[in-house]
């Protein structure tokens, strides 16, 4: 069995850009290696809690290490990126390799789901206000795609399940289950690989705010990519790239929203039988914890697909 910890990412300043949904995905008993070392860490760092906003801009639980919330000095950002780094280091580089987790993001242009929910009537029934449930229903399926996909695992791959686990502070959070429930029966292919969807408190969940951190840093890189701007690399992407735990980043413009809106009616589940028919050019491999039983898959390297 496989847990996803799945939390997404928006730019406050500028909500026009990317909405991202990060997951991090591994063996239960990974899951809680993770678990356990983050919270050492967020002990030695004295907080109560990680959020990547939040760290990046001094503010929340981050405001004790500047002088003024949200408005850190150079010096001061130094300092709060190398306790980002810290963290995104627990993702990248865990004990060992049986403990090794994995991670992908989704992506909704926000600019093109405006735009053409304010030119199509119909849009706005069949994607909703905002990005949210669009974004995660992608992020779901994307997990038992990768489910599929898995390779170095104690079981096979089609006997694999994996539980979906998500924020409960959302202003969705009371329709989440229900369209979990109808996502699965209009994706019967990928619900083969879902097993049962959780909602759990952020702050209390080492792993959601991993999550988080996936999300925050995902976004960030995408903003660079799509820029021309990849000098601009954060070195905490740079550090998940360099130990293969970012496996794909997937991108949801224009055309993929239009053909959404064409071939659904307003209310239905989605139907996204076009992810689970995703072709990957190597394989996913994620350490299984010795606790779990068999060996840790090997590496073959990062692939981005970005469509």
């Amino acid at each position: 069995m496989l847990a996803a910890y799945l939390d997404e990412s928006v730019d406050a300043k500028f909500p026009q850009r990317s909405y991202v949904v990060g997951s991090v995905i591994g063996a239960y008993p990974v899951a809680y290696e993770l678990g356990r070392r983050w919270g050492r860490l967020l002990e030695r760092v004295g907080i109560a809690h990680f959020k990547a906003s939040d760290c990046y801009r001094g503010r929340g639980e981050f405001a004790r290490f500047v002088a003024t919330p949200g408005e850190p000095t150079l010096q001061e950002q130094v300092r709060l990126d190398a306790i980002g780094l810290e963290f995104t280091t627990l993702i990248a580089s865990p004990a060992s390799e049986a403990n090794r987790c994995i991670a992908q993001s989704v992506t909704v242009d926000q600019a093109d789901f405006r735009n053409l929910v304010m030119q199509n009537p119909i849009a706005k029934h069949v994607l909703g206000p905002d990005p949210y449930r669009l974004a995660y229903a992608l992020a779901m399926i994307l997990c038992a795609w990768t489910v599929n996909e898995l390779k170095g695992i104690s079981k096979p791959a089609q006997n694999q399940l994996v539980t979906i686990m998500c924020d409960s502070h959302t202003a969705h959070s009371d329709q989440a289950l229900g369209a979990y429930q109808g996502l699965l029966a209009a994706n019967p292919e990928a619900s083969h690989h879902l097993g049962s969807y959780s909602m759990l408190d952020d702050k209390s969940c080492p792993q959601l705010q991993a999550a988080d951190l996936i999300a925050f840093e995902l976004r960030h890189a995408q903003a660079a990519d799509l820029e021309g701007r990849t000098d601009r690399l954060r070195e905490a992407f740079q550090l998940l790239m360099a130990n293969h735990v970012v496996h794909i980043m997937t991108r949801a413009a224009r055309e993929q929203l239009e053909n959404i809106v064409r071939t659904h009616n307003p209310g239905e589940p989605y139907t996204l039988a076009d992810v689970m028919a995703m072709r990957y050019e190597g394989d996913i491999a994620l350490g299984t914890n010795p606790a779990s039983g068999g060996d840790p898959g090997q590496r073959d390297g990062s692939h981005l697909l970005l469509s």
